[in-house]
């Protein structure tokens, strides 16, 4: 294991996870390092709870960008490594393309 893996491990990432960055690129969302602090700070008792709380963090991000047009009652996240998942009414949701399709739909109907 690479000592960037070993290290993001420690902090609750997979050595495997991609999901992270998928969502990120999919949404164009990035993350400051301001944003890696406070989340360090906030989890200073568990730091293996960092992942998570980016992760948390990702998904409200994405969900603000659409409440406005989507029910946010009807958001859930499921927050497990590269397991991490967003949905809607619970489909799953990898991409704003996704998201425009229910829009969509829902005006149609």
């Amino acid at each position: 294991m690479k000592m960037n893996d070993f290290i993001g491990v420690c902090f609750g990432f997979g050595t495997l996870d991609t999901t992270f960055d998928k969502y990120c690129d999919a949404f164009d969302i990035d993350f400051s390092d301001d944003d890696v602090y406070e989340a360090i700070s906030c989890c200073s008792r568990n730091l293996r709870n960092v992942g998570s709380f980016l992760y948390h963090d990702l998904f409200e991000r994405i969900i603000e960008e659409y409440e406005d047009q989507l029910d946010r009652e009807a958001f859930d996240y499921e927050i497990n490594g590269c397991a991490s998942r967003l949905y809607y009414n619970g489909v799953t949701i990898f991409s704003p393309q996704d998201l425009e399709d229910i829009i969509s739909e829902q005006q149609a109907s």
